[in-house]
C-alpha cells in the first residue's frame, strides 16, 4: 500500500494536482474564516448564564475550542471541499499511469458534490456518535486516538475506493468488490487518515489519498477492467472476482 501513496505523491507537481490544491485550500480557508467570525459574533452577542469571566478570556476559550475542533474535523471539511474536484485528480493519475484503459465514466458535478457532502456528513455523524466512547477512553491515554484512527480509516478508505471504482464497474458491484478487498481498503483509509493528522501535510491529504485509491483499485482489479471492456459487458456482476489484494 505504501507504494501507492508514494506514486501518488510523486505526481503532486502535476498541473491538475496543483489546480485542485489551490481551489480546495482557498475554499476551505474561506469556510474556516467565515466560521471563526460567526463563532466570535455568537460569543459576543449571546449571554451565557453562570459564566462570569472577562470578555477576552471568553474569546481565548472560544478560539481554543474552535482551533481544536477545526483540527479534529478537518478530514470532513477538506474532503467536502476538495471532493468537488477529485475527479480531475483521478483523470490525471489514470492518464499518466493507465493510458491504455478504455473510456471511463466520469462523475458529474452533482454526483461528485453529493459524494463529497455525504462523506463529510457521515464522518461528522459517526464521530459525534462515538463522542461518548472518546470521553470514556480518555482514561486510557491513547484510546481516543486509536478509535479516531479506526473510524476514519474505515470511512475514508471505503469512500475513496468506491469513488474510483464507480467510474469503472457497475454500481451494484462497487460495494461487493470493496468488501472483497476490505483489508486493502482499510489500509488505504489508514494512510489517508494519517496524512490528515499531520499539520500542513493534511492540505494535500485528499489529493494523495485519491491518487493512492486509483492505484489501489487498479492493483486489485488487475486486468478485469480491460477484459470487461473488450467483452462489452459493462452491466454484468463481478461474480467470483476477488481482486488481487494479496498481489505483491
Amino acid at each position: 500500500m505504501l507504494k501507492h501513496f508514494l506514486r501518488a505523491a510523486r505526481q503532486l507537481d502535476d498541473h491538475a494536482f496543483r489546480s485542485v490544491l489551490l481551489r480546495g485550500v482557498f475554499s476551505a480557508l474561506i469556510a474556516l474564516i467565515f466560521a471563526a467570525f460567526a463563532a466570535r459574533w455568537g460569543m459576543s452577542t449571546v449571554d451565557i448564564p453562570f459564566i462570569d469571566a472577562p470578555a477576552w478570556l471568553l474569546d481565548i476559550g472560544a478560539l481554543s475550542v474552535f482551533t481544536a475542533a477545526s483540527w479534529f474535523l478537518f478530514p470532513a471539511i477538506a474532503t467536502a471541499v476538495m471532493g468537488l474536484f477529485l475527479d480531475d485528480i483521478i483523470d490525471a493519475v489514470e492518464a499518466k499511469h493507465y493510458p491504455s484503459l478504455p473510456a471511463k465514466k466520469r462523475l458529474g458535478f452533482a454526483e461528485a458534490a453529493w459524494m463529497s457532502v455525504k462523506l463529510a456528513l457521515v464522518i461528522l455523524a459517526v464521530n459525534l456518535l462515538a463522542l461518548p466512547f472518546y470521553i470514556i477512553l480518555l482514561f486510557t491515554a491513547i484510546g481516543p486516538l486509536v478509535l479516531f484512527v479506526g473510524i476514519n480509516s474505515y470511512l475514508l478508505g471505503r469512500e475513496y475506493f468506491e469513488m474510483v471504482a464507480a467510474r469503472h464497474i457497475a454500481p451494484k458491484d462497487v460495494s461487493r468488490f470493496r468488501r472483497q478487498n476490505r483489508v486493502d481498503v482499510f489500509l488505504l483509509g489508514l494512510g489517508i487518515t494519517g496524512l490528515f493528522m499531520i499539520p500542513v501535510i493534511n492540505l494535500i491529504a485528499p489529493l494523495v489519498g485519491v491518487g493512492a485509491a486509483v492505484h489501489s483499485f487498479h492493483h486489485t482489479m488487475g486486468d478485469a477492467i480491460a477484459w470487461r471492456a473488450r467483452d462489452g459487458d459493462h452491466g454484468s456482476t463481478l461474480g467470483g472476482l476477488k481482486g488481487r489484494s494479496s498481489a505483491p
